[in-house]
């Protein structure tokens, strides 16, 4: 399988099981996701929507079927099935969602982000 990701494309295994350090490159690259987000929308918010887009997009998988993302920071809407509802939660409902309370989860924004695996199973 192949997974197109924000910056490059990740060449997964065909069965599409990762291998543990296949898991901790993603989350690397989710969290440089979500620092660039948040630096690109300090002066253009519309290629902060487009990265956030793309983010969505390559590393969520909405284009290949349903999706459970349930953002860390929503309460009154736990869960976000589309990708223009999970952009929403990103850069905040300036994008025309439904969720008022989401403020922009990666335009806050991100010096880093740091995993703290207590296990990865593949």
């Amino acid at each position: 399988g192949k997974f197109s990701l924000l910056f490059g494309n990740f060449h997964g295994h065909s069965d599409m099981t990762l291998t543990e350090t296949e898991v901790l490159a993603l989350q690397k690259m989710w969290g440089e996701g979500v620092v660039a987000i948040g630096e690109a929308s300090k002066t253009d918010m519309k290629m902060a929507e487009k990265m956030a887009m793309d983010a969505t997009s390559s590393l969520y998988g909405y284009d290949y079927g349903p999706v459970l993302f349930k953002p860390t920071l929503a309460a009154k809407w736990p869960f976000r099935p589309s990708r223009f509802d999970a952009v929403s939660y990103f850069i905040g409902s300036t994008a025309g969602s439904m969720y008022a309370e989401d403020s922009g989860f990666a335009i806050r924004p991100w010096s880093s982000v740091k995993w703290d695996n207590h296990n990865i199973y593949c």
